[in-house]
């Protein structure tokens, strides 16, 4: 009887020690998502990646890798994808929002549907929020929206011990702003579109975040951080203490004169 309950015991530890911790990264195919989730795998966690593109993800093959492609403006279809997450018997551990967030309708349909299911929800976030960037208005006011909405999200779960981690960066080395100025000067009036060549002559992703660095730091974070708002990269840095010396409005000016330039 004694060798039964140990066996059984013996059993029950095993399944508890391979049952690997699930993460759902949205925007797991861009690229930092991409490198994130290599990373993710690599350090023994289960992967659940929502993304709107059927991007090629070979490299990530593997039996605790899943994606899914989400067409984040069918509200009936996202809805029974948020309440499979609570209905299902995984054990996640983490979401991590690498974009998409504000693509996933009311937010407090989706406070509602899944987020308590969770022991940590990252964010990245961007310096956008901090400085809004000329001719990205929409952008960096939907990203001022999110951190406002996880600011306020971070107080309703912190008291059921959920930790609410929100990462505000500066540029990453993707290609991301070169593309954007790309599309917006196809559509802006030719007197603006001169100032934004010039502009866009100043900027430089290569002079970003390496997007390997920022996936390593939201592992680590993911493993020991805290809630509260992380600051990384030269530019964020620059802005908050001059922000701290001069105040928002003014620090705000001097961004637009001096830290754009590697926008």
């Amino acid at each position: 009887m004694i060798l039964i309950i140990v066996v059984i015991l013996e059993v029950l530890i095993s399944n508890i020690k391979n049952k690997k911790k699930t993460i759902l990264v949205t925007g797991g195919s861009g690229v930092v998502g991409k490198i994130l989730c290599e990373k993710l795998l690599s350090s023994g966690y289960a992967v659940e990646n929502w993304d709107r593109a059927a991007k090629n993800d070979n490299n990530l093959s593997s039996k605790n890798y899943k994606k899914l492609i989400i067409n984040f403006n069918d509200k009936r279809k996202l809805q029974q994808v948020l309440h499979s997450v609570k209905n299902s018997n995984k054990e996640y551990f983490a979401i991590i929002f690498v974009h998409g967030i504000h693509e996933l309708g009311d937010s407090r349909n989706y406070r509602q549907s899944m987020l308590d299911e969770f022991s940590k929800i990252i964010n990245l976030s961007s310096i956008s929020t901090l400085i809004p960037i000329p001719y990205s208005g929409v952008y960096s006011a939907s990203k001022a929206a999110l951190d406002s909405w996880l600011t306020s999200t971070a107080f309703e779960l912190n008291m059921v011990g959920i930790k609410v981690l929100n990462l505000i960066v500066g540029n990453i080395n993707t290609g991301f702003n070169e593309k954007g100025v790309r599309l917006r000067s196809k559509n802006i009036k030719s007197v603006s579109n001169n100032h934004l060549i010039t502009l866009a002559g100043k900027i430089n992703s290569k002079s970003g975040l390496n997007p390997e660095f920022v996936a390593k730091k939201i592992i680590k974070l993911l493993i020991s951080g805290g809630s509260k708002n992380y600051y990384y990269g030269k530019n964020v840095r620059i802005y908050k203490l001059v922000e701290k010396l001069i105040g928002r409005n003014a620090a705000i000016i001097f961004a637009h004169k001096f830290i754009t330039k590697s926008f």
